[in-house]
């Protein structure tokens, strides 16, 4: 396993320093100094690489910089090389002038630069960006003391990420806080691989979340410790049910696992339902809906915290009557410019609410950041989901 993350991380680095070299460099740079000085990041951040994963020292913050180092040497290198790449594979097919060779080379050189900076706002200052979306759902299903009804979600906090920035995760707390909502749903992946990211300062700041209905939690696929070093199944299993016993006594948070609760307006109700994570493969799938369902009334307004939005079409919709399901989980791949992200290549519905008849999906792309923090156009974010009644 680790083989395999590794071998792709240094081709990622490799690749591009080997062509731009011999194609630019060593024919016009004589200096033995600037030769070096070419190759020295790639061989910095091939030994970090190594140290990190072969002597199995992935401490978070080591980890972080070193992901943020990477992409910002090795994604503009890429993009310029396939650039080059092109314009000589046009020479090659017909084009018989040198000018698409140049031209791609400019283009490659510019979208590198452009990539780069992005890469640098989005690693220094993205990431911190906090934003409130707000979205309306109406049901005619909806029972009339709900109309009006406010939910704060959020989602995939990857805190480990976040390690020792306390202050940021202060302002997301009171960010949430200040939306006033009836109840706050975070849908999954607080952590990315154990409980032991959780440090003091960020369970006293997220512990002072409170709503009228109180705070709902779900867990995500990276809850269950799939990405921790443990040395066997018992001790994974010890840092799952840490987790869940830090969320419910610490937090204060009502983690639902297969189950749901009831939420009373006089005489009307509706119901919060939360399952476990429940994906595709290689993804858990622990999710449990009649488990989760049972004794509910017929007719009951549903709201299903359920982590990946794939769970909608493959069980949702067919198997339930659920009116709204909120989700995470895909992160926008924390990168977005106006509606598109590489996310659609991957999901379906992958960010913003998505309708089945009076049904629907709403997918967050969350607050935190797998790896290192980079959010670039997906800025990290709070929704709040007005639900409101509509006529049949």
């Amino acid at each position: 396993m680790i083989f395999r993350m590794l071998i792709p991380f240094i081709l990622m680095l490799l690749l591009p320093d080997l062509y731009i070299y011999f194609q630019y460099i060593r024919h016009t740079v004589t200096k033995p100094m600037y030769n070096v000085l070419w190759w020295l990041p790639t061989v910095v951040l091939t030994i970090w690489m190594t140290v990190a994963f072969v002597g199995q020292f992935q401490h978070a913050s080591f980890m972080k910089y070193f992901f943020g180092a990477m992409l910002c040497f090795s994604i503009p290198k890429i993009l310029f090389m396939l650039c080059s790449l092109l314009g000589k594979l046009i020479h090659l097919i017909g084009v018989k002038s040198q000018f698409s060779t140049v031209l791609m080379d400019y283009v490659g050189v510019t979208l590198g630069g452009i990539i780069f900076c992005v890469l640098i706002y989005g690693s220094f200052w993205g990431w911190k960006h906090l934003t409130v979306r707000e979205v309306t759902y109406e049901s005619p299903d909806l029972p009339a003391s709900f109309d009006g009804y406010r939910i704060a979600q959020f989602t995939d906090m990857h805190i480990g990420t976040q390690a020792g920035n306390t202050p940021l995760i202060q302002k997301m707390a009171q960010l949430i806080n200040d939306q006033k909502a009836d109840m706050i749903a975070f849908t999954g992946d607080l952590v990315n691989s154990g409980p032991e990211e959780l440090e003091p300062g960020f369970i006293q700041a997220l512990s002072q979340l409170h709503a009228k209905d109180g705070v709902y939690s779900i867990m995500g696929n990276h809850d269950y410790s799939m990405y921790g070093h443990h040395t066997d199944k018992r001790q994974q299993l010890e840092s799952v049910h840490r987790l869940q016993e830090i969320e419910r006594n610490q937090l204060h948070w009502n983690l639902l696992l297969n189950e749901h609760r009831i939420i009373r307006r006089g005489n009307d109700s509706i119901a919060i339902l939360g399952v476990e994570n429940d994906g595709n493969p290689p993804f858990p799938q622990y999710g449990d809906l009649p488990k989760t369902l049972k004794g509910i009334s017929k007719g009951c307004f549903q709201v299903l915290l359920s982590h990946d939005p794939t769970h909608w079409k493959r069980r949702v919709l067919p198997e339930t009557d659920v009116n709204l399901m909120l989700s995470g989980h895909t992160h926008a791949t924390q990168f977005k410019l106006g509606n598109f992200s590489p996310s659609r290549f991957v999901y379906s519905e992958w960010d913003g609410k998505f309708d089945q008849g009076n049904r629907s999906l709403f997918v967050s792309s969350g607050m935190g950041a797998v790896m290192f923090p980079f959010r670039f156009g997906a800025w990290p974010e709070v929704v709040v989901i007005t639900l409101k009644k509509s006529a049949k």
